[in-house]
């Protein structure tokens, strides 16, 4: 009795295989691609001939199927070994290709459901028992920690440095009108127990702005001489 099959539009050639084995409603094996042969090429023929690389997918799959159906027509004739990877090797991509199938329409009936998570099996989880192995004890793992501990590098040295106190010109300008306090003195004994450069130069610019609002007066004998510092 002749299979009939309804014809439709196929993304390729084991979709094609796929829906005519499905129609037969058996497994996918070497004999139920053979008997599809006949379908598959009448499938080909209403093929439209503009598509060069679709139509030779179809053509390699249909060549595959004649040479299937010619094996079980005259197997005397063909050689065992090869006649058997080629019909297996069809069966084993029809296989993969018939799990994407069944994956997709599954995701598809969740899709249409709204059904758009999926939570993953707990595994069984393995109760662990507290403490140490029977064969480690206390004193082996001291002695590996210590081993491991030599093994480290020792950490590099930081370099030494020292950061000067940040000094304002209000503190140097307080400290002048101190020593003015007590009458004139000279610029350079003044400045001579300033610990370091940044320190000399906040107490000259306090200095300069003492003379700017006119605070202070400052009076040089000779030229490189001292400087006197008095009230303004």
């Amino acid at each position: 009795m002749p299979v009939t099959f309804q014809l439709a539009n196929f993304t390729g050639p084991l979709d094609l295989l796929l829906s005519l084995i499905e129609e037969k409603k058996t497994d996918i094996s070497e004999i139920a691609i053979a008997e599809v042969t006949d379908g598959f090429l009448q499938y080909l023929e209403t093929m439209d001939n503009h598509d060069g690389q679709e139509l030779a997918d179809f053509l390699v799959v249909a060549a595959r199927l004649l040479y299937l159906k010619s094996r079980a027509i005259l197997p005397a004739f063909l050689p065992l070994e090869d006649e058997k990877d080629s019909g297996q090797s069809l069966a084993d991509q029809l296989r993969l290709y018939q799990r994407f199938v069944i994956a997709s329409r599954e995701m598809n009936r969740r899709w249409l459901a709204h059904n758009f998570s999926a939570f993953r099996v707990q595994s069984v989880r393995v109760i662990i028992p507290e403490g140490l192995p029977s064969n480690v004890t206390i004193d082996a793992l001291k002695e590996s920690f210590e081993r491991l501990l030599k093994k480290l590098r020792p950490p590099k040295p930081l370099p030494f440095a020292t950061i000067d106190r940040a000094v304002s010109i209000k503190e140097k300008i307080q400290h002048l009108r101190q020593l003015l306090s007590r009458g004139a003195f000279s610029l350079l004994d003044s400045l001579s127990s300033r610990e370091n450069r940044t320190e000399l130069i906040v107490s000259f610019l306090a200095l300069l702005e003492l003379v700017k609002i006119r605070v202070v007066k400052i009076d040089q004998q000779e030229q490189f001489g001292d400087i006197l510092v008095s009230n303004g």
